[in-house]
């Protein structure tokens, strides 16, 4: 599962109607968190979010935790359909996008 292909193409097709459909969703919007809710016929529920902070290293910078969150009746069905290993290593790698392009972003800036 990959989340962030699917989102560019959402923005880019349909910019107005993408960003509606965020602000219908959207749980917070703020500098240390933007996570969303996500339900599938009230059955699983889904918390989906990128939270930050300062980061504790000598150099300074950000700290990202980014998680998935699952409830109700039929959420423990989530491990069973979706490998966590996958999950996992699609979320590292939208981390890793993600800090590439903003530390592109700062160094455009910095100019």
């Amino acid at each position: 599962m990959v989340f962030h292909p699917a989102i560019v193409v959402s923005a880019f097709n349909n910019p107005l109607q993408y960003v509606q459909e965020l602000s219908n969703i959207s749980q917070e919007n703020s500098a240390n968190a933007f996570s969303w809710r996500a339900t599938f016929a009230g059955l699983i529920n889904a918390v989906h979010g990128f939270y930050f902070s300062p980061s504790q290293e000598p150099n300074g910078g950000t700290t990202l935790v980014h998680k998935e969150d699952f409830e109700g009746p039929l959420a423990f069905m989530v491990g069973l359909l979706m490998s966590p290993v996958k999950i996992k290593k699609d979320f590292e790698k939208f981390n890793v996008d993600l800090k590439d392009a903003a530390e592109h972003v700062e160094s455009e800036v910095g100019r």
